[in-house]
């Protein structure tokens, strides 16, 4: 019996680590893939059933992102859509000019776009895994580390 408690505790522990990986990376994964459809909205002139074109952009906060169009976030603005990170998941470092990418109309590419001012990182606080995003001028995310 004590073997198999033993056991049991092993398994049980190795299990855990593997599910807050598994957790920091779908977190990562649903984050990229959000910021390259956002581009995508802003070159292809996507209006999401507006009059007219608009940028698209994601603002961030500690514990979620917000999905948003035009050229600068409105928090009051209804078509809003936010993505919390989950348990255990926190922006722990926002290094981007108003907390925010906004990508231009057209082009795509990152306006007011600073140098330096590019990166974000993503902590699972459960285990302290930390994953940094860095992204272009032209909305390329150069590097996952």
């Amino acid at each position: 019996m004590a073997v198999f408690g033993i056991l049991y505790g092993v398994v049980t522990v190795n299990l855990m680590g593997i599910k807050r990986q598994a957790s920091l990376n779908s977190s990562l994964t649903t984050l990229i893939s959000d910021i390259k459809n956002q581009q995508l909205k802003a070159m292809s002139a996507d209006t999401e059933g507006r009059s007219t074109n608009d940028s698209y952009g994601l603002y961030f906060a500690s514990d979620r992102y917000i999905l948003f169009h035009g050229v600068t976030y409105n928090p009051s603005e209804t078509s809003n859509f936010s993505v919390s990170l989950g348990d255990g998941m926190e922006f722990s470092t926002i290094n981007l000019p108003t907390n925010s990418i906004v990508f231009t109309k057209g082009s795509g590419e990152i306006s007011n776009f600073l140098i330096g001012s590019n990166t974000l990182t993503l902590t699972n606080t459960q285990n302290n895994e930390v994953k940094t995003i860095t992204i272009n001028q032209l909305g390329t995310i150069t590097t996952v580390n």
